[in-house]
């Protein structure tokens, strides 16, 4: 049997399982970059990606993990 969890309301796919994937935190869930609108992106003090982008008509900004 396949697991298919749900993620912000979207089913992640069976052909996203297993691969590594980019994501934000948007309050306290990860959301895939690929659902995000991207605005910007920089280092943060430890030389990590932060990122600035749109999600569902609010502006975020968040270090960029699992890529």
């Amino acid at each position: 049997m396949t697991d298919c969890r749900k993620q912000d309301d979207k089913p992640w796919s069976p052909l996203t399982l297993g691969k590594k994937m980019s994501f934000v935190i948007v309050k306290g869930d990860r959301i895939p970059t690929e659902q995000v609108e991207f605005l910007n992106i920089e280092e943060d003090f430890d030389g990590a990606d932060l990122m600035t982008f749109n999600y569902k008509g609010e502006q975020y900004t968040s270090r960029v993990y699992g890529k």
